[in-house]
């Protein structure tokens, strides 16, 4: 079997790449570690876990891999300073990211208007 570096994925001997992230696989895995919150770029906060699902949705079918904080806190108490619910990913994912976060918000700053 292969292994995708990234996202983990298993593979036939007989596939070289990952098709989710177009990585070359590797024969074996490294050790998975914890990876800590400090690691990693915050790009999107909202009071609405609801919204940070959506977005990580679409940050996902882009190959990004992301991590939440505060996730289900905000749907137990709806107080915006309190639940803001955070979407961080890997450093070297953050510039896609970013243009990700603004094409997501970008319809809705258009309603504003």
């Amino acid at each position: 079997m292969k292994y995708c570096p990234k996202c983990r994925s298993e593979y036939h001997d007989e596939v070289d790449k990952c098709a989710d992230c177009l990585l070359p696989l590797t024969d074996t895995l490294p050790p998975k570690r914890e990876i800590e919150w400090d690691e990693l770029a915050v790009i999107y906060h909202t009071d609405s876990p609801y919204l940070a699902q959506l977005l990580r949705i679409e940050l996902h079918e882009n190959n990004i891999i992301t991590y939440l904080e505060n996730e289900y806190f905000g749907s137990m108490m709806p107080i915006p300073s309190i639940a803001d619910v955070q979407i961080a990913v890997h450093p070297e994912d953050e510039e896609k990211a970013r243009k990700i976060v603004e094409e997501f918000e970008a319809p809705r700053s258009e309603e504003n208007d």
